[in-house]
């Protein structure tokens, strides 16, 4: 049997709500593309900007808009799309398969 007891809606406030998401360094960033600004940031290693690039459409995302990036040899070109941003379809879960029990 499951041990509980009942407590008042006071006491339940008093609970923190949970994990506050972490500050992203990219926030202000992604103000700037929101108010449709253009943003270039510099870069010293080629093979970091391609990370950069899906983290900050990764979070352009989630706040519902695209990107646009163009890249040069110091710097990558950033915009906001005028293409609207739509989340893919869910994909329907498929149940896992019983394994068979092994044989004594």
């Amino acid at each position: 049997m499951v041990q509980y007891r009942i407590g008042t809606q006071e006491e339940f406030e008093s609970f923190p709500t949970g994990k506050e998401p972490k500050p992203s360094e990219y926030d202000t960033l992604l103000d700037d593309l929101a108010k449709d600004q253009t943003v270039f940031v510099p870069y010293t290693d080629h093979k970091k900007t391609r990370g950069m690039r899906l983290a900050i459409a990764r979070r352009a995302a989630t706040r519902g808009f695209k990107i646009e990036v163009r890249v040069n040899e110091a710097e990558v070109a950033i915009r906001k799309s005028d293409e609207v941003y739509t989340p893919p379809p869910a994909k329907p879960r498929k149940p896992r398969k019983k394994r068979e029990a092994a044989a004594p």
